[in-house]
């Protein structure tokens, strides 16, 4: 086995011993409480935690611990908030229903729920009015895109558009950087990158200005890359997702052949794998347990934020292991990419 199959196989392990520390104590048969640490558990989580379950199945771990995987996320889909879960949420949903088969596998009573559940179109709105930060269009597409897949009810032209609206976005710069801000302040963080992540399902929809600004992200990455694993430790998103994010980037430059000389890549991969297990503790992310470093980040998202991670780590495992054998070991002293 190559290092890329390993580095993903460590991952698949971390990913599911950690959902069975989290189950172990606080989320019996893989079902959320209502409070955790104090703090309401919203739509986010449960929308994360059947994403990372997916991923995880797809790996090919059929159970976490002695709890098995499919009926549990039969189980979130039936029990889904329709009307709450939107955006980021939406599409995870919707790639959830996929790979269970579609909205036909899925028990009748819970279909309308879930339908509602993968529909933010209500969101267009707000992004047209300038309310939400520009890479919400990439992720309005995401789940026009997964929707439309699904079967469900959808107009072609929403997703056209908003096609047409991320070109243009991601046209605005010779080399695709989005600044993410509506004011022209050149808001460039983790989202900057991430944009290139949500959309890649629809790169081909995209065409030439996908692959030119993932490439630039790539190039961002190798100049400011760290030993601690992490690649952009600034803005919104920082520390354990900072890391996660990089292990998920490695992965995607892997898979699809966008690194020269993959050496490098791989050591991130690695690097960041191996911090990211310091950023648990009994199957919760160790960060953000006393204070709010943003304001959509803090204690009241912590168990959202250990399930969106733990998903990080199980896409990259997964990017990982379709990268087959690349050459390279991940071998000696991480160092700059």
């Amino acid at each position: 086995m190559g290092a890329a199959g390993r580095i993903a196989d460590e991952l698949t392990t971390f990913v599911a011993h950690q959902l069975e520390a989290l189950a172990d104590r606080h989320a019996p048969d893989l079902t959320l409480p209502r409070v955790f640490a104090g703090h309401r558990v919203g739509t986010d989580a449960h929308a994360d935690l059947a994403y990372a379950l997916m991923l995880l199945r797809r790996l090919g771990v059929d159970s976490v611990g002695e709890r098995p995987i499919e009926p549990a996320l039969h189980h979130l889909l039936a029990s889904v908030d329709g009307p709450g879960t939107h955006t980021f949420f939406s599409y995870r949903i919707a790639e959830v229903t996929a790979e269970l088969g579609g909205i036909d596998a899925l028990d009748p009573s819970a279909r309308p729920g879930v339908l509602q559940a993968v529909d933010s179109t209500d969101w267009l709105e707000l992004l047209d009015a300038g309310a939400l930060p520009r890479n919400y269009a990439i992720v309005l597409a995401r789940c026009e895109h997964a929707r439309a897949a699904l079967g469900a009810p959808t107009d072609p032209a929403v997703l056209e558009g908003l096609i047409e609206r991320i070109q243009a976005l991601l046209g605005e710069h010779p080399a695709g950087w989005l600044d993410d801000s509506n004011t022209g302040r050149g808001q460039v963080d983790m989202y900057t990158v991430d944009a290139y992540l949500f959309a890649e399902p629809f790169a081909d929809a995209l065409g030439e200005v996908w692959e030119r600004g993932v490439r630039s992200a790539l190039d961002l990455v190798s100049a400011v890359a760290t030993p601690d694993g992490s690649a952009l430790p600034w803005g919104r998103s920082i520390g354990a997702l900072a890391v996660c994010h990089s292990a998920e980037l490695a992965g995607l430059a892997l898979r699809r052949g966008l690194a020269g000389d993959p050496e490098p890549w791989l050591q991130l991969a690695a690097t960041a794998a191996d911090a990211a297990t310091g950023w648990f503790a009994n199957g919760v992310i160790t960060s953000h347990q006393h204070r709010s470093p943003f304001r959509y980040r803090g204690p009241f998202r912590r168990l959202q934020m250990t399930l969106d991670c733990l998903g990080k780590l199980a896409a990259a495992a997964g990017d990982l292991r379709a990268a087959g054998e690349v050459d390279g070991q991940a071998a000696g002293a991480f160092g700059p990419v």
